[in-house]
């Protein structure tokens, strides 16, 4: 039998912000059609944000956060990326 206390009971940090995946998963959620995921691009407060790292990273300030931030960037549209490589190369029913 396990038992927790209040001590030891990790709680993840709110998240202010939806993140690059919380966008893409909410999308994908909808069944989209070839066509919907070929013109998907994400929202303008993802494309600010991601932005906001690019120039902060050229500046060279960017804390752990913004790293991983920007990485997770990095990986999501590296996925859309193969995605729609993969879509481009489906026939149309």
């Amino acid at each position: 039998m396990l038992t927790t206390t209040k001590r030891n009971v990790r709680r993840a940090k709110p998240r202010s912000k939806r993140s690059i995946f919380d966008e893409i998963a909410e999308f994908l959620a909808t069944s989209p059609s070839r066509d919907a995921i070929l013109d998907y691009h994400p929202s303008p407060a993802i494309q600010r944000r991601a932005s906001q790292l690019l120039e902060k990273n050229r500046e060279g300030i960017l804390t752990d956060q913004d790293r991983r931030e920007l990485d997770e960037f990095l990986h999501a549209e590296s996925l859309f990326r193969r995605l729609k490589a993969m879509m481009r190369g489906v026939k149309r029913a």
